[in-house]
């Protein structure tokens, strides 16, 4: 009959219209998961650079390092002794910067590691919103 007609296009009518509101829920949270992703694709690139700046600053410590020991080896004689005293000041403070600076090098690592697998995360969830947004228009669309 016409009433069981019209009331089995209204029920089609409102599960397509649930169906839709789905559909817009899955995209915002889609869309939301790729700000995430690329706030943290930011942070990673951010925390490389900082890892090259410690990495070249190392070096130049590095080599201020084995100047000092070189000339500590030349200096090494009784004849200049205050010299060599102050030279080797200058040898702990460098190894103390190295030190400091590999420190810093490692916490960025880590930092670099800990954001990279947050992104990793986020893709993965993205990537299964996604498929369950392609789903439901599928679904929509049948």
């Amino acid at each position: 009959t016409s009433l069981q007609k019209v009331a089995a296009l209204d029920s089609k009518f409102h599960r397509h219209e649930s169906n839709i509101q789905q559909v817009d829920r899955l995209s915002a949270n889609a869309k939301r998961m790729e700000q995430q992703a690329e706030e943290a694709k930011t942070k990673i690139e951010r925390a490389v650079a900082d890892l090259q700046a410690m990495t070249s600053d190392f070096k130049t410590y590095k080599d201020q390092h084995e100047d000092v020991l070189y000339q500590v080896k030349m200096l090494n004689d009784e004849r200049f002794p205050a010299w060599q005293e102050s030279t080797e000041v200058q040898l702990k403070e460098l190894r103390g910067e190295c030190r400091e600076l590999t420190r810093r090098m490692t916490h960025t690592d880590g930092e670099t590691t800990r954001v990279s697998r947050t992104l990793d995360a986020i893709q993965e969830v993205t990537a299964k919103k996604l498929r369950a947004t392609e789903e439901a228009v599928q679904a929509v669309e049948a």
